[in-house]
């Protein structure tokens, strides 16, 4: 059995547990432990997270899958092509932050009536916008270093396990919403530290800088993929 078998075969056994820990989390607990108005804060910053965050790579993600192969060099740092990405999603993040300045209270005005928390808990955008925005771009990158479990497992099975855990502890304990958010919030980010945790263990994190590596062709196909 090939790599791409066996790790298909492993990312669809932790797709399905994660499916299975999901399912009793939100689909039975939170609506018992949990007000309407707080899973519906919880839902619009994950939401909207996602869309910022998909804006906000610059189309790096689609580079990384499409193109990485042109940069792949071990020895030379991939030619640079890490911090090229961190560079696109610095300028993305920047453009989001700016997004929520000058639109926040729009954003809250047409959100508003999810949950009246939106407009306590809109801080929350850019932050889980970032965590989002560096999972997407870590799990590319492990993808394209042969390694597509580690993403799924991180995201759809340990996250919901913790994500589980969390919410029996609200259970029990009966602790404030505010502090459950903040927990949820840094469970929502352990995928992406865990993705650039493993990406530096193997050797892979390298932020040399190759400018010239990138030729005028290289450069229209980067703009192509990505916009």
């Amino acid at each position: 059995m090939g790599i791409i078998e066996k790790q298909t075969i492993r990312g669809s056994f932790f797709s399905y547990l994660g499916v299975a820990f999901g399912f009793i989390t939100v689909g039975l607990l939170w609506p018992r432990f949990l007000e309407a108005d707080a899973i519906g804060v919880i839902n619009f910053l994950v939401a909207i997270a996602a869309i910022l965050a998909h804006l906000a790579s610059l189309g790096i993600n689609s580079v990384a899958i499409r193109l990485f192969p042109y940069f792949r060099d071990e020895k030379k740092g991939h030619n640079g092509f890490l911090a090229l990405a961190l560079f696109f999603c610095l300028i993305g993040s920047t453009l989001v932050l700016l997004y929520y300045l000058l639109f926040k209270e729009r954003i809250i005005a047409n959100n508003i009536e999810k949950s009246y928390l939106v407009a306590r808990y809109a801080c929350f955008i850019v932050p889980f916008t970032v965590a989002t925005l560096l999972y997407n771009l870590f799990d590319s990158l492990h993808k394209v270093s042969y390694n597509a479990v580690i993403g799924v497992f991180v995201k759809d099975f340990l996250f919901r396990v913790l994500n589980l855990l969390l919410i029996l502890a609200y259970a029990f304990f009966s602790f404030r919403f505010q502090l459950f958010l903040n927990a949820y919030f840094v469970i929502f980010s352990l995928p992406a530290l865990i993705l650039i945790i493993a990406l530096a263990r193997g050797g892979q994190f390298d932020l040399r800088i190759r400018t010239g590596f990138i030729s005028k062709d290289l450069r229209r196909s980067i703009v192509d993929v990505g916009f």
